[in-house]
Protein backbone atom coordinates (compact mmCIF):
# COMPACT_ATOMS: atom_id res chain seq x y z
CA UNK A 1 0.00 0.00 0.00
CA UNK A 2 2.85 2.42 0.80
CA UNK A 3 4.29 2.15 -2.70
CA UNK A 4 1.04 2.96 -4.45
CA UNK A 5 0.16 5.85 -2.16
CA UNK A 6 3.63 7.31 -2.61
CA UNK A 7 3.09 7.15 -6.37
CA UNK A 8 -0.22 8.95 -5.88
CA UNK A 9 1.55 11.70 -3.96
CA UNK A 10 4.09 12.15 -6.76
CA UNK A 11 1.38 12.27 -9.40
CA UNK A 12 -0.64 14.77 -7.39
CA UNK A 13 2.40 16.99 -7.22
CA UNK A 14 2.59 17.01 -11.02
CA UNK A 15 -0.96 18.39 -11.46
CA UNK A 16 -2.17 21.97 -11.45
CA UNK A 17 1.24 23.61 -11.38
CA UNK A 18 0.74 25.95 -14.32
CA UNK A 19 -1.92 28.31 -12.90
CA UNK A 20 -1.61 31.48 -10.86
CA UNK A 21 0.41 31.55 -7.66
CA UNK A 22 -2.68 31.18 -5.48
CA UNK A 23 -3.77 28.08 -7.34
CA UNK A 24 -0.29 26.61 -7.12
CA UNK A 25 -0.19 27.15 -3.37
CA UNK A 26 -3.65 25.64 -3.00
CA UNK A 27 -2.66 22.56 -4.96
CA UNK A 28 0.58 22.19 -3.01
CA UNK A 29 -1.36 22.39 0.25
CA UNK A 30 -3.84 19.76 -0.89
CA UNK A 31 -1.09 17.52 -2.19
CA UNK A 32 0.68 17.69 1.14
CA UNK A 33 -2.48 17.01 3.16
CA UNK A 34 -3.67 14.13 1.01
CA UNK A 35 -0.28 12.53 0.51
CA UNK A 36 0.52 12.80 4.22
CA UNK A 37 -2.77 11.22 5.19
CA UNK A 38 -2.50 8.46 2.62
CA UNK A 39 1.00 7.62 3.81
CA UNK A 40 -0.15 7.48 7.44
CA UNK A 41 -0.55 4.03 8.94
CA UNK A 42 -3.83 5.25 10.41
CA UNK A 43 -5.50 6.09 7.12
CA UNK A 44 -8.63 4.11 6.37
CA UNK A 45 -9.29 2.70 2.89
CA UNK A 46 -11.95 0.54 1.38
CA UNK A 47 -9.34 -1.75 -0.14
CA UNK A 48 -5.62 -2.26 -0.11
CA UNK A 49 -5.53 -2.82 -3.87
CA UNK A 50 -4.96 0.67 -5.21
CA UNK A 51 -3.20 1.75 -8.37
CA UNK A 52 -3.54 4.45 -11.00
CA UNK A 53 -3.18 3.54 -14.66
CA UNK A 54 -1.97 5.95 -17.31
CA UNK A 55 0.49 8.83 -17.44
CA UNK A 56 -1.94 11.72 -17.05
CA UNK A 57 -2.09 14.04 -14.05
CA UNK A 58 -4.14 13.40 -10.94
CA UNK A 59 -6.59 16.26 -10.54
CA UNK A 60 -7.59 17.45 -7.05
CA UNK A 61 -11.10 18.93 -6.78
CA UNK A 62 -12.11 20.44 -3.43
CA UNK A 63 -15.68 19.73 -2.32
CA UNK A 64 -15.93 21.91 0.76
CA UNK A 65 -18.65 23.85 2.50
CA UNK A 66 -22.37 23.57 1.88
CA UNK A 67 -23.38 21.71 -1.27
CA UNK A 68 -25.30 24.17 -3.43
CA UNK A 69 -25.69 24.80 -7.19
CA UNK A 70 -22.47 26.79 -7.51
CA UNK A 71 -20.44 23.89 -6.09
CA UNK A 72 -22.29 21.45 -8.33
CA UNK A 73 -21.44 23.46 -11.45
CA UNK A 74 -17.83 23.75 -10.27
CA UNK A 75 -17.55 19.98 -9.91
CA UNK A 76 -19.02 19.40 -13.35
CA UNK A 77 -16.64 21.91 -14.99
CA UNK A 78 -13.68 20.48 -13.11
CA UNK A 79 -14.42 16.94 -14.24
CA UNK A 80 -14.82 18.11 -17.83
CA UNK A 81 -11.44 19.85 -17.53
CA UNK A 82 -9.92 16.67 -16.10
CA UNK A 83 -11.26 14.66 -19.02
CA UNK A 84 -9.86 17.20 -21.46
CA UNK A 85 -6.48 17.05 -19.75
CA UNK A 86 -6.36 13.25 -19.98
CA UNK A 87 -6.27 12.87 -16.19
CA UNK A 88 -5.50 9.43 -14.82
CA UNK A 89 -7.54 10.01 -11.66
CA UNK A 90 -9.61 12.58 -9.83
CA UNK A 91 -9.33 13.15 -6.07
CA UNK A 92 -12.32 14.77 -4.41
CA UNK A 93 -11.06 16.52 -1.27
CA UNK A 94 -14.30 16.39 0.74
CA UNK A 95 -15.21 18.33 3.86
CA UNK A 96 -18.91 19.20 3.87
CA UNK A 97 -21.91 19.22 6.20
CA UNK A 98 -24.16 18.40 3.23
CA UNK A 99 -26.60 20.56 1.33
CA UNK A 100 -29.20 20.53 -1.41
CA UNK A 101 -30.60 17.24 -2.60
CA UNK A 102 -31.18 18.34 -6.20
CA UNK A 103 -27.59 19.53 -6.49
CA UNK A 104 -26.02 16.40 -5.02
CA UNK A 105 -28.05 14.17 -7.34
CA UNK A 106 -26.53 16.03 -10.29
CA UNK A 107 -23.05 15.75 -8.75
CA UNK A 108 -23.58 12.02 -8.20
CA UNK A 109 -24.46 11.55 -11.88
CA UNK A 110 -21.38 13.47 -13.04
CA UNK A 111 -19.14 11.32 -10.83
CA UNK A 112 -20.70 8.06 -12.00
CA UNK A 113 -20.66 9.09 -15.66
CA UNK A 114 -16.97 9.93 -15.98
CA UNK A 115 -14.62 7.18 -17.11
CA UNK A 116 -11.81 8.63 -14.98
CA UNK A 117 -11.38 6.84 -11.63
CA UNK A 118 -12.72 9.08 -8.85
CA UNK A 119 -11.20 8.89 -5.37
CA UNK A 120 -13.16 10.34 -2.45
CA UNK A 121 -10.81 11.66 0.21
CA UNK A 122 -12.92 12.39 3.29
CA UNK A 123 -10.82 15.15 4.77
CA UNK A 124 -12.72 15.22 8.07
CA UNK A 125 -16.48 15.23 7.24
CA UNK A 126 -18.83 14.05 4.48
CA UNK A 127 -22.26 14.31 6.04
CA UNK A 128 -25.68 14.12 4.41
CA UNK A 129 -25.32 14.96 0.70
CA UNK A 130 -21.56 14.58 1.07
CA UNK A 131 -22.06 10.93 1.93
CA UNK A 132 -23.71 10.31 -1.44
CA UNK A 133 -20.75 11.86 -3.27
CA UNK A 134 -18.45 9.63 -1.25
CA UNK A 135 -20.40 6.45 -2.01
CA UNK A 136 -20.55 7.35 -5.72
CA UNK A 137 -16.75 7.49 -5.96
CA UNK A 138 -14.66 4.53 -7.09
CA UNK A 139 -12.37 4.60 -4.04
CA UNK A 140 -12.91 5.93 -0.52
CA UNK A 141 -10.05 7.16 1.66
CA UNK A 142 -10.48 8.83 5.04
CA UNK A 143 -8.17 10.95 7.14
CA UNK A 144 -7.78 9.77 10.76
CA UNK A 145 -10.91 10.92 12.58
CA UNK A 146 -12.80 11.33 9.30
CA UNK A 147 -16.51 10.49 9.23
CA UNK A 148 -19.29 10.23 6.68
CA UNK A 149 -22.98 9.39 6.81
CA UNK A 150 -25.86 11.06 8.73
CA UNK A 151 -27.83 11.44 5.51
CA UNK A 152 -31.44 11.56 6.73
CA UNK A 153 -33.06 14.27 4.57
CA UNK A 154 -34.60 17.32 6.24
CA UNK A 155 -37.02 20.01 5.05
CA UNK A 156 -36.41 23.74 4.88
CA UNK A 157 -37.20 24.07 8.57
CA UNK A 158 -34.62 21.51 9.61
CA UNK A 159 -37.21 18.85 10.41
CA UNK A 160 -37.02 15.27 9.19
CA UNK A 161 -38.46 15.08 5.68
CA UNK A 162 -41.56 13.13 4.73
CA UNK A 163 -41.47 9.35 4.52
CA UNK A 164 -41.86 9.65 0.75
CA UNK A 165 -38.69 11.77 0.50
CA UNK A 166 -36.77 9.50 2.86
CA UNK A 167 -37.79 6.49 0.77
CA UNK A 168 -36.62 8.16 -2.45
CA UNK A 169 -33.25 9.18 -0.98
CA UNK A 170 -32.81 5.75 0.59
CA UNK A 171 -33.38 4.17 -2.82
CA UNK A 172 -30.81 6.50 -4.39
CA UNK A 173 -28.20 5.62 -1.77
CA UNK A 174 -28.93 1.94 -2.25
CA UNK A 175 -28.64 1.99 -6.05
CA UNK A 176 -25.45 4.08 -5.88
CA UNK A 177 -23.85 1.64 -3.45
CA UNK A 178 -24.86 -1.31 -5.63
CA UNK A 179 -23.42 0.35 -8.74
CA UNK A 180 -20.08 0.80 -6.96
CA UNK A 181 -20.04 -2.69 -5.43
CA UNK A 182 -20.71 -1.54 -1.85
CA UNK A 183 -23.07 -2.89 0.79
CA UNK A 184 -26.46 -1.32 -0.02
CA UNK A 185 -27.85 -1.97 3.46
CA UNK A 186 -25.20 0.22 5.06
CA UNK A 187 -25.91 2.96 2.53
CA UNK A 188 -29.63 2.76 3.33
CA UNK A 189 -28.92 2.93 7.05
CA UNK A 190 -27.17 6.27 6.53
CA UNK A 191 -30.49 7.67 5.32
CA UNK A 192 -33.09 5.82 7.38
CA UNK A 193 -32.53 5.30 11.13
CA UNK A 194 -35.07 2.47 11.03
CA UNK A 195 -32.62 0.31 9.07
CA UNK A 196 -30.61 -1.86 11.45
CA UNK A 197 -27.32 -3.51 10.53
CA UNK A 198 -26.20 -6.50 12.60
CA UNK A 199 -22.83 -5.88 14.16
CA UNK A 200 -22.87 -2.10 13.67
Amino acid sequence: MIGTTTALGRRLAQSGATGALGRVLLVIGMVWAIASALLSSDVLAQTEDFAIDGDGPVMVIPVTGTIEPGLGHYLERSIIDAEGAGASAIVLDINTPGGRLDTVLEMRDVILDTEIPVIAFVNREAFSAGALITIASDQIWMTPGGVFGAATPVDGGGNTASEKTISAVRSTFRSTAEQQGRDPAIAEAMVDPAVEIDGL
